[in-house]
């Protein structure tokens, strides 16, 4: 089985998933002791008081840190499909879409409360 490191899928999930990653190490271990308007995980809710905003920082550093990971999982898995390089955008896409709405919902959804 010949493997192809330059399909599109596996570029784009791995390189969103590391970034997802390097993002969510980046709050856990640097974490905004402020509300600020510049760096952390920012939302009306979030900003309301300070109480919300350590919490939302510590929580929504564990759904990326673990989003990347699955992320770049998925996207060293998809080495062993075989499909065409726009097939592969487009699914990388709709993966990458996908990661970004579930990780919006579940790191809100404390919040709301």
């Amino acid at each position: 089985m010949e493997i192809d490191f330059t399909h599109t899928l596996v570029i784009l999930s791995s390189s969103v998933g590391a970034i997802f990653l390097a993002v969510g190490l980046l709050l856990k271990f640097y974490p905004s002791e402020e509300i600020n308007s510049i760096y952390g995980y920012r939302t009306k809710n979030s900003m309301k008081d300070k109480n919300r905003w350590v919490f939302a920082q510590a929580y929504s550093a564990n759904v990326m840190i673990v989003l990347g990971m699955l992320y770049a999982l998925t996207g060293t898995l998809t080495i062993f499909i075989k499909m065409s390089s726009s097939t592969g955008l487009i699914v990388g896409f709709g993966i990458l879409f996908l990661a970004a709405f579930l990780a919006l919902l579940h790191i809100g959804q404390p919040l709301w409360r």
